[in-house]
């Protein structure tokens, strides 16, 4: 799925019907076909060049002064250094998310970006944003089956207050 920012962008409209069996007809093939040069162009054209935005925003950064959270942390990985630099982190990471999208980028290609970045605090971003939504979806799924576990909360409520059934 695309999101709507590479859709304008992109030099032909595409068909949502493209890989379905509504879409089979006469150019069902055609459809196809530019969905997949798409794809192609996102993945290396879009994604490249966004990785190497993200790398000279980086180097900027860090030219002028800008901090590092990691810039300061010894091999021991003292979190006291790191702390106040944590709302930087916070910031970078809602923007590393809104430069994306505004490419065109889901965050499903994380992982795509990390591979051409080369610069060590935009991996650093990537990386963690990357863990900090692995960690989110397992709790989310922990929790799901917790809920899916328990008995509902009004059951238990109501057995407690309920008279004894009369024999």
């Amino acid at each position: 799925m695309f999101r709507p920012e590479f859709l304008k962008l992109n030099p032909v409209p595409l068909s949502s019907d493209a890989f379905s069996q509504f879409g089979k007809d006469a150019i069902s093939r055609v459809h196809n076909d530019e969905v997949r040069a798409a794809t192609t162009r996102l993945e290396l054209e879009c994604i490249p060049a966004f990785a190497a935005h993200l790398d000279r925003r980086s180097k900027i950064s860090s030219s002028e002064g800008g901090a590092n959270p990691f810039d300061n942390l010894g091999g021991n990985g003292d979190a006291a250094i790191a702390a106040p630099f944590k709302p930087v982190l916070q910031e970078e990471l809602s923007q590393l998310i809104a430069d994306m999208h505004l490419h065109g980028i889901n965050c499903r290609y994380l992982l795509l970006i990390l591979r051409h970045v080369t610069v060590p605090y935009s991996r650093v971003l990537i990386i963690t944003e990357v863990v900090a939504r692995l960690c989110k979806n397992r709790i989310r799924a922990e929790w799901r089956r917790y809920v899916w576990r328990a008995p509902p909360p009004h059951s238990t409520a109501m057995a407690a207050i309920s008279p004894a059934p009369r024999a």
